[in-house]
Parts: C-alpha cells; structure tokens; sequence
C-alpha cells in the first residue's frame, strides 16, 4: 500500500508520479494497490472526527498528481491534461501498453470532472453503507466516521454517468474497448489499426468534455495539440471515405428493388414503434425513413418574455442525439455522430414541446440554488 503524505491546508498540489500495477481498478474497485482513490488521514487530526475541512488527499497509481480532497474540478482537470499529452506521447512512440491506461485515465478525470462541475456525489460509487459515507463527505456533511478510502466510480461508470450530459463524434464502442483495455478485462494487438481508432475517439471525446468543463482545448493539449489535431484530421478524411463507400453501396441496393416491394418496405419502415432512445431520420441514400439511436435531453434554445423584452421563462423543449443510424429500407448504417455528419445528416435536432415533462428530470431546488450560487461566486 502506498504510503500519504498530508497536505495542510492551503498547500498547493505536488508532483506524484505514476505507479506500476498489475491492471488499472475496474469501476468501484477498493484496492488502493490497482488505483483506486484513497482518502489519507491527516495525523494531526483526530481520528474519525468526519470534519470534511480536514487535510485529506487522493492519491493512487492513476493520478499523476495528489489532490486536497475534497477533489475538485481543477484537480480532474489538471491531471487529465497530463494524462492526455501522456497518452499522444505513448502512442507516437510506439508504447502501445501505455496509450489505453493513460487515455482511460484522463478520460475518466475529464468526466469526472464534468459530473463534479454539476455535484459532487454525482462522482460516488453506490453500492453498500460504507458509499454513503463517502456521499456525505464529497457532500461536505459531517459524519460520525470516516471511510478508511473515498469510493468514486470508476472509468466505465463516469463515463456512463455523463454521456447524457455530454455528446461527441467518438463512437460509443471504441470508448467502452478502451475502457476495458484501461482496466485490462480486454487486451487489443499493439499497433494495428484498433489503436489508432481508439486513440481518435479518446481525442474527439477529450474535446467534449473539456469544452463542457469550459475550458480551451489548446490549454489542455498543450504542446501535443498539433498531434491532436492532425489525429482528428487523418480520421475525418477516413470517416468521409468510409462514409461515401457505404452510401453508394447502399444506393446500388436500393435500386435493385421494384416499385411495389419498395413502397410495402417504406411503409413498414416509416410505421414501425421505436424505442426510448430513437427515433426516425431521413436516409442520405435513399430518402427513406430511417432509424437513428441516441438520447434525449431537455433544453432551452429560446426565452418567453414580457412586452418590455425581460426574460419571464426558459422556453423548453425535448434535444435528440443520434449516435447511430440504420436505413432497414436501403441497408445504410452509420457508426458514430461522426459518420453521421459526413453522411450529411444532423446528428442533434429539436423535437419539439410536447414530451418535455416525460424527459425532465425531477426538479431539485437545493441542486438548483447551489448551481446558482457556484455561477456567482458564492
């Protein structure tokens, strides 16, 4: 077990370094030797005194610098900025045994980072008594005792929790392979064309989530954002590529149907029940309707006002994001929001008023005056 150094209050963070394990932890994992987080204890305090203003740390083999608990979303990000030069370095020379476990890492401190920018116990793993103390104390509740480690979701988890919240043009199976790779229930051969792949969708979905948090991607890339880029690049030439091989396969498809079985296909198609997370959408390659896969968020795009122009009230209305697409007429599928939207399709769109009160989330008044507060500065 590693040993804690205590932070005192107001001390700034110190370089860590990354230690050696046998596999990253898998989501909720409690052993501190495979990086789980662990809250230190500070020895001057007394012990089990739950005073959440204690000098606490997280400190584990997946963090490359140790964090004042509680953590914030300047330390989630600040250690997946390095994490994220870490991983572009490994996967330029060749360390291919590094890229996942680095680009895992800071995918996982980017989302959570995301989920603590909205609440901290949005970040806590829940699964029996000792979890809940751990909600009290990223809560900042006192408690009659302390965990003897902070239990926060892991890596599958975090990013589960914010994909609601967050969307990209990373396609969702290439996120969840290296999160696996990352906590080695998976292993990939190094250097084939799965890690470049991989390593794309890790740089598409950094870019989200650092947009989310608010912050500049140059910042957060630094010197290897020109490695970013030419990666985000090289995969959109191969994304248009691939997209335009599968639209004119598609559309020779299409044309070997005769009129009769081509208008009973369409009917059936444009009739069929969907499920909660679709809907339909215009085929690029045949103009018939297809089926797109994605979520729903409710947002606010306009603002109903009185006569003098003062804003009364948010006008809301139901937000789709497709993630894939499936023609069942012409037999096109699309991936990714990427393919998406080189197929020249939209991958988000407004559907409108009317389901507003079956996707809303229930209303929370403390969630929503402390988001107040936090907006300024309070």
């Amino acid at each position: 077990m590693p040993s804690f150094v205590v932070l005192n209050a107001g001390q700034g963070l110190s370089f860590a370094g990354v230690a050696k394990s046998k596999r990253a932890d898998v989501d909720g994992d409690e052993d501190p030797s495979v990086g789980s987080p662990v809250v230190g204890r500070n020895e001057h305090s007394s012990a089990g005194s739950g005073d959440p203003n204690q000098a606490f740390l997280l400190h584990g083999p997946r963090y490359g610098q140790r964090m004042a608990f509680p953590p914030t979303v300047d330390d989630f990000y600040a250690t997946a900025s390095e994490f994220a030069r870490n991983s572009l370095d490994a996967h330029v020379h060749r360390k291919h045994h590094l890229v996942a476990l680095y680009a895992g890492t800071s995918l996982e401190h980017l989302a959570k980072g995301c989920l603590v920018r909205r609440s901290p116990a949005l970040i806590t793993e829940l699964r029996n008594e000792d979890s809940f103390r751990s909600l009290l104390l990223l809560l900042g509740i006192s408690s009659a005792s302390v965990p003897p480690q902070l239990r926060t979701v892991g890596l599958r988890g975090a990013l589960q929790r914010i994909r609601p919240l967050v969307t990209s043009k990373a396609t969702w199976d290439h996120l969840m392979t290296l999160a696996d790779m990352r906590d080695g229930t998976v292993h990939a051969a190094a250097g084939n064309e799965v890690e470049g792949r991989l390593v794309v969708a890790f740089v598409q979905h950094a870019d989200a989530l650092v947009d989310d948090l608010g912050r500049d991607r140059v910042g957060f890339w630094g010197n290897r954002l020109e490695v970013a880029n030419q990666l985000l690049a090289v995969a959109s030439d191969e994304v248009l590529h691939r997209v335009q091989v599968k639209i004119a396969a598609a559309r020779a498809d299409f044309a070997e149907y005769d009129a009769l079985l081509l208008e009973a296909i369409r009917h059936w198609a444009a009739t069929q029940v969907l499920g909660r997370d679709q809907a339909f959408a215009e085929c690029a390659a045949c103009d018939s309707q297809g089926v797109a896969t994605g979520s729903r968020d409710v947002g606010a795009d306009d603002f109903e006002r009185d006569p003098d122009g003062n804003i009364l009230r948010p006008i809301l209305s139901v937000l789709f994001y497709a993630e894939s697409f499936a023609c069942p007429v012409c037999g096109l599928k699309l991936d990714s929001p990427a393919e998406i939207e080189a197929a020249e399709m939209e991958s988000a769109w407004d559907e409108g008023t009317e389901e507003v009160d079956i996707y809303s989330p229930p209303y929370d008044e403390d969630a929503e005056y402390e988001r107040w507060r936090e907006e300024r500065g309070g």
